[in-house]
């Protein structure tokens, strides 16, 4: 990640209106395995920036995460989710379609050069 990318996730966070949620899984050192965000508006759970280490990728790090994420979402009122990927993550896409999410849009940021 860019400086500018850390900048417009901090300009993009800012302005976020709902209750943010952040998950990790660690090992038993601490060393962190994953982590990701989310977004509690009204009734809709936004999942965001979910990542797993090289080391532990395919091994449901991300699944359990999401299912955190949502559980949290859900247990604060959450009635639907949705979340951000990019096309580019294969990996991401088959993961999310897998726990029954569809893709509704395509999306973009822009910032200035």
């Amino acid at each position: 990640m860019t400086a500018g990318d850390k900048e417009s996730a901090r300009t993009i966070l800012g302005k976020t209106r709902g209750i943010p949620c952040f998950a990790m899984l660690a090992d038993e050192e601490g060393m962190a395995w994953g982590c990701g965000f989310g977004i509690l508006e009204e009734d809709h759970m936004g999942i965001f920036g979910v990542v797993t280490h090289p080391s532990v990728r395919n091994q449901g790090i991300a699944s359990k995460l999401v299912g955190h994420l949502l559980g949290w979402g859900r247990d604060r009122g959450a009635q639907q989710a949705y979340l951000q990927v990019s096309i580019h993550n294969l990996p991401a896409m088959g993961l999310y379609k897998k726990l029954g999410f569809e893709e509704k849009y395509l999306y973009w940021y822009r910032v200035k050069p």
